[in-house]
């Protein structure tokens, strides 16, 4: 988010931003060895470390809280965010920050563009079957809550349950969940996961118009109801479905950074003609409204192709 604009709520926050590494969505701590293509003699090895940047940043912040002049500032409120798999991150990793940086804060999450469609497949490749560690050896890092339904969970139920558990356990927390209806980055994601698992990927044949076509008729619908879901089952959560197939909403676009359409953090408005960026705002700041408030549970129905 710019900070340049006068009309940005958060301008005056202090911003801690966390490097995003090697695909593990910052859960991971290995040195694996990867054979690409199959039963091939070409090995690659990757160090999943996302998670060790966390712990570098966590304990940066605790040397911070504790200087009489730190260059934070006293810390009051304290949200943690992040996009696409940066907010994976966000809930999986949320525990954990709070554990490191104590209750003297006023927690919010923020989790954008990250739905969970994830592939059974997939779960048992990146954090291994139950018992097992997979490739990015990533339970042990994750806190004993998070951890249980990882390690029992089929990928259909596995992230509605952990906002479930996140939510009901931090009840003093808002958490908060946005993204497109029809967000072409995540369904190109689960298309990949379905070719990984039935042996047929090919990272340099782009997929077809028809195969994104049927995967976003695959991933909306699914994204939609566990949001639903969700928003009726943990009472300090709400939920934005935008329209259109953008990815990213913490942005302010045009951007340079990325290649793909985002949505425009000043300008959705495409749920109820209520703005991201005032629906966050009453999130973040203005938490004594209950009942005349931006934020609440809005959709783009039945205009979410728009």
């Amino acid at each position: 988010i710019l900070t340049r604009r006068t009309d940005n709520p958060f301008a005056s926050f202090a911003k801690v931003y966390v490097p995003y590494c090697t695909g593990d969505v910052h859960v991971g701590s290995s040195d694996t060895v990867y054979e690409y293509p199959p039963e091939s003699d070409t090995q690659w090895s990757i160090r999943h470390r996302g998670f060790d940047n966390l712990l570098v940043v966590l304990k940066w912040l605790q040397i911070e809280q504790q200087r009489e002049k730190g260059a934070l500032g006293p810390i009051d409120d304290l949200t943690v965010a992040g996009s696409s798999a940066g907010g994976y991150a966000a809930l999986f990793n949320f525990p954990v920050i709070r554990d490191a940086l104590g209750e003297d804060h006023r927690y919010s999450i923020v989790v954008d563009s990250a739905n969970g469609v994830l592939t059974n497949d997939f779960l048992d490749r990146a954090f291994g079957p139950p018992g097992e560690e997979g490739v990015w050896a990533a339970k042990g890092n994750l806190d004993p809550l998070v951890q249980e339904i990882v390690d029992r969970e089929p990928a259909d139920s596995l992230w509605v349950d952990v906002f479930k558990a996140i939510g009901h356990t931090y009840r003093d927390s808002r958490v908060s969940q946005s993204t497109s209806a029809y967000d072409a980055v995540q369904a190109l994601f689960l298309l990949t996961m379905q070719q990984v698992a039935d042996g047929n990927y090919d990272p340099s044949i782009p997929p077809t118009e028809a195969e994104l076509f049927a995967a976003l008729l695959e991933w909306s619908p699914k994204a939609r109801s566990a949001m639903l879901e969700t928003a009726f089952s943990v009472f300090n959560y709400r939920r934005y479905l935008g329209a259109g197939t953008g990815h990213i909403n913490l942005l302010d676009p045009p951007s340079d950074i990325v290649e793909f359409a985002t949505t425009n953090f000043f300008e959705e408005d495409s749920a109820r003609n209520v703005r991201y960026v005032d629906w966050l705002d009453d999130m973040l700041n203005n938490r004594r409204q209950f009942f005349r408030t931006d934020w609440r549970n809005l959709s783009c129905f039945p205009r979410c192709l728009e």
